[in-house]
C-alpha cells in the first residue's frame, strides 16, 4: 500500500513524473509537495468561453468542444517528421488539428472521443485548421478539466517540464493532501469574508470564475503581510527584551546647542527628537526609524541624538550607505555638536581617518581609543561593523539610509561591545513611504516622521 501523502514529503512521492522531473523542479525551488503548492501561476489564459466552429475568428485564441472524426500519424516525405493529424467536428462545422513531433496524441486521443481544443484557428482551403492546440478530454465533472474550457493557470518552467505535467501534479497534489491547517483565526476569516487556505489554494491554481480567484489571491497576500507582521513583532519582541544602556542625557548641553543653531527646529523635528531621547532613557534598546524627505532635517536630528550620548559618556557609532555621505556628516557633526567634544569625534573609512580637532592618529591608535572609549563619536561606512572594530560603551547605532538593518548586524553590534549590552539603533530614510506599508516594512521600528521642512529651505533640485 502506498504512503499516505503529507504536504511535507519529497516531491518525486507525488507522481512518477514527479520523480522523473525531479531535478528540473528542484530548479525552481520546488523540494516538496508544500513547494509545489505554493508555487503559484504567473498568468492566467482565459479558455472559459466554448464557442461552435461555426464562430471561430481568424488567429482569435479560442476553445471548442468536438468529437473526433479520424486520427492518423504518418512521416513527412522531406524532412522525416512525424505528423499526426485529426479531424473532427461539431453540429456546425469540421475542423482539421495537426501536431507535429508528437505521435503520443493519437495514442491518446480515439475516433469518437469528445474533447476540448484551444488554440489560434486559422481558415484554409476553406477548411478550418487548429496547428498544435492545446488538447484535454471531455470530463464528466467541469471542475475537472485542467487544461482548457477554464481559467487556465501558466507557470514559469525550467527544463523539461511543460505546462501540463505541472498543471497535472498540481491537481493530483490538490486533490491526494490532506487538508491543510489554516493559521489565520477563525475571526479574521469571517469579518474579511476570506475563504479557508485549502480553498484558496486551489482557487489560485484553478480558478472557477475570476471573482474567487481575486478573493483567494486578497487571502493569500494577507496571509503572506500577516506572517511578516507576526515576525517583526517576534523580532522586535526578542530584541528589546535584551538590555541596553539607560543614557540621561545633559539638557542643558543639548538646550544650548539647539539654541546655536542658525535656524529653528521645526515641530516635527523636535516630536522626532523627543521621541529618541525618551526612548534612549530605557533599559531595553531602541529600534527607531526617522523618516523625512531629503532637506527635511533629519540629519541635525541624529546629530543632537549622537551629543545627547556622547555627552553621558557613551559612544555612538553612524553608519553611511557610501564614504562620500560618511564624509559629509562628519563636517555636520563639527558645525553642529560643541568644539568641547570635537577631539571625541572620528572619520574612521577605508579611505580617510580624520579627527574632529585635526588630531594626527593612525588606524591603530582609532582603534585603542575607540576599544578604550576615549572616542566617543565615530563616523564611517558599514564596514564599522565589519573590520576589526571593537567599542567599550557603543550605547547608540545610526544607521543612515538602510533600509533593512537585519538581526544579524544587530547582533553584530553587540558581539563588538566590551560591555554584553546591545546598543539603541536609529535608522533613517529618505524614501517616501505611506504610513500603512511602513508598518508593514518596518514592523519591528517605532517611527518618527518628519513632513515640515526647515524655514527658508531652498528646494530640492536634481540634474542629470
Amino acid at each position: 500500500m502506498p504512503p499516505r501523502l503529507t504536504t511535507n514529503l519529497e516531491i518525486d512521492k507525488l507522481h512518477s513524473i514527479a520523480d522523473k522531473l525531479e531535478r528540473d523542479l528542484k530548479k525552481i525551488g520546488i523540494k516538496t509537495i508544500a513547494d509545489l503548492l505554493w508555487y503559484f501561476p504567473w498568468r492566467y489564459d482565459d479558455l472559459s468561453q466554448i464557442k461552435k466552429i461555426s464562430e471561430l475568428e481568424e488567429n482569435e485564441i479560442s476553445t471548442i468542444k468536438v468529437k473526433v472524426k479520424n486520427m492518423r500519424s504518418y512521416r513527412s516525405f522531406r524532412k522525416k517528421m512525424m505528423i499526426t493529424e485529426m479531424l473532427a467536428g461539431d453540429e456546425t462545422d469540421d475542423i482539421k488539428a495537426i501536431w507535429f513531433r508528437q505521435k503520443f496524441v493519437s495514442q491518446i486521443i480515439k475516433p469518437g472521443d469528445e474533447i476540448y481544443l484551444s488554440g489560434k484557428p486559422q481558415k484554409k482551403n476553406l477548411v478550418w485548421q487548429l496547428t498544435s492546440p492545446v488538447y484535454e478530454k471531455v470530463k464528466n465533472i467541469q471542475d475537472e478539466q485542467i487544461h482548457s474550457a477554464r481559467l487556465v493557470p501558466m507557470y514559469h518552467l525550467s527544463g523539461k517540464i511543460t505546462q501540463k505535467q505541472l498543471r497535472f501534479l498540481m491537481s493530483k497534489a490538490i486533490k491526494d493532501t490532506p487538508e491543510i491547517e489554516d493559521p489565520l483565526p477563525v475571526e479574521i476569516l469571517n469579518k474579511e469574508k476570506y475563504p479557508w487556505l485549502d480553498e484558496a489554494i486551489k482557487e489560485i491554481h484553478f480558478p472557477s470564475d475570476e471573482n474567487k480567484l481575486k478573493l483567494a489571491t486578497k487571502r493569500l497576500k494577507f496571509q503572506e503581510l500577516f506572517y511578516l507582521q507576526c515576525k517583526y513583532r517576534l523580532a522586535k519582541q526578542d530584541y528589546q527584551a535584551q538590555k541596553s544602556y539607560k543614557i540621561s542625557p545633559h539638557k542643558e548641553t543639548l538646550n544650548q546647542t539647539v539654541n546655536k543653531l542658525p535656524f529653528q527646529l521645526t515641530m516635527d523635528q523636535q516630536s522626532s527628537l523627543a521621541d529618541i531621547l525618551a526612548d534612549l532613557q530605557k533599559d531595553h534598546p531602541m529600534n527607531r526609524l526617522v523618516e523625512g524627505d531629503v532637506g527635511s532635517g533629519k540629519t541635525v536630528v541624529a546629530m543632537l541624538a549622537a551629543l545627547a550620548t556622547i555627552s553621558a559618556d557613551f559612544q555612538t557609532a553612524l553608519m553611511a550607505p557610501t564614504e562620500i555621505l560618511a564624509n559629509q556628516h562628519f563636517v555636520s557633526a563639527k558645525k553642529i555638536i560643541p568644539k568641547k567634544y570635537h577631539s571625541q569625534i572620528v572619520l574612521f573609512t577605508r579611505a580617510q581617518i580624520l579627527s574632529g580637532d585635526d588630531t594626527k592618529l593612525s588606524k591603530k591608535e582609532i582603534n585603542a581609543q575607540i576599544k578604550n572609549g576615549k572616542i566617543k563619536f565615530i563616523i564611517g561606512t558599514h564596514s564599522l561593523i565589519q573590520e576589526k572594530v571593537n567599542y567599550k560603551n557603543l550605547a547608540m547605532a545610526i544607521i543612515d539610509e538602510q533600509h533593512r538593518f537585519g538581526v544579524g548586524q544587530r547582533q553584530g553590534l553587540k558581539n563588538k561591545n566590551l560591555e554584553d549590552k546591545v546598543p539603541h539603533l536609529l535608522s533613517m530614510t529618505a524614501t517616501p513611504i505611506p504610513r500603512t506599508l511602513s508598518l508593514t516594512l518596518y514592523g519591528d521600528l517605532d517611527i518618527s516622521l518628519i513632513k515640515e521642512k526647515p524655514a527658508g529651505r531652498k528646494a530640492v533640485k536634481t540634474f542629470l
